[in-house]
């Protein structure tokens, strides 16, 4: 499994695999999260054990996993990346006058930072008149047919 970024409220499914022919019998599993034992599982099915969960933004962080009594063969590390905050922001700000421009901007603390940001206008999805960068929208000549709740 690759490293990736998970949408908070997403079901994770991580998934440790006995590779070692030498093992026999039911293996206790131990889950690593950036170093620190998350908690010891029983489970196995057919040399697989998986670690699930609802992902938040407290889940962010380097997981690994290992046999009991193997501890120091643990597995190399799968990073989970959940989005942080998100800010809209608007230029110019304060009341937009019919005619005039407007440039919304999209932003992010999330780690990796956001390569693509969509935007939506009354939950529908929408295209830059500019084409400009993925992180700004930009209006030009707004009309009534304009408004409406935009989102990022």
């Amino acid at each position: 499994m690759k490293s990736s970024t998970v949408s908070e409220g997403v079901r994770v499914t991580l998934t440790c695999k006995i590779t070692c022919t030498d093992l026999t019998g039911s293996q206790t599993f131990i889950w690593d999260k950036n170093g620190q034992s998350l908690f010891y599982t029983a489970q196995k099915y057919q040399n697989h054990n998986y670690l699930q969960f609802k992902a938040s933004s407290g889940d962010a962080g380097s997981y690994s996993c290992a046999v009991k009594g193997h501890e120091n063969l643990l597995s190399p590390a799968v990073t989970l990346y959940p989005p942080k905050s998100i800010l809209l922001s608007v230029r110019p700000s304060g009341e937009i006058a019919e005619g005039s421009s407007v440039t919304l901007t999209c932003s992010s603390d999330a780690n990796p930072p956001v390569q693509n940001y969509t935007w939506y206008k009354n939950n529908r999805a929408v295209s830059s008149e500019t084409g400009g960068p993925v992180d700004s929208y930009t209006i030009k000549n707004i009309t009534l047919q304009d408004a409406g709740e935009y989102t990022c």
